[in-house]
Order: structure tokens, then C-alpha cells, then sequence
């Protein structure tokens, strides 16, 4: 069951989802598992893996405001009527 799910997530990649995306999905799906685990329906998990050996991360990393950047931000906020 396990290369079912990497293919999934290969699956997944292939129809444009974003790494971030399907590591959500994945993560959610990893928990369900669990529980299925856990009442006994199954006895592996097969989302127990780490997606990074199945497709690659391309996302890209966030930056935070420069310090005239937020006070631009929050000059509008406190002048904006909506």
C-alpha cells in the first residue's frame, strides 16, 4: 500500500497541486490513518513517509516586510476608510 500512496502524491504533482498542497493533504491523510491504525481496520500507515523522497520541494521561502514596508502598511491601514 505504500507505493499506492507515493503515487498518489506523483499523481498529485502531475495535476499542478503545489508541494505545500499536497503535504497538507498528506498530512491529513497520515492522521486518518492513525486513527484507522488505532481501531484496528488497518496495520500500516501508508502516508508515513516523507514527501521530499517521493517529489521535490520547490517552494519557495517567505520574506518578512522591510521595517519602511510595514510602517507603509500600517500608514494605510490607519488612513483607509474600508
Amino acid at each position: 500500500m505504500p507505493p499506492d500512496a507515493k503515487e498518489w502524491a506523483l499523481r498529485m504533482k502531475e495535476n499542478g497541486y503545489a508541494y505545500k498542497t499536497i503535504n497538507n493533504y498528506k498530512r491529513s491523510l497520515k492522521a486518518s490513518f492513525y486513527i484507522a491504525i488505532a481501531d484496528d481496520y488497518v496495520r500500516k500507515n501508508p502516508f508515513d513517509f516523507v514527501l521530499s523522497t517521493v517529489i521535490e520541494e520547490n517552494s519557495n521561502s517567505k520574506q518578512a516586510l522591510t521595517k519602511e514596508q510595514e510602517e507603509h502598511l500600517l500608514s494605510f491601514a490607519k488612513t483607509d476608510r474600508t
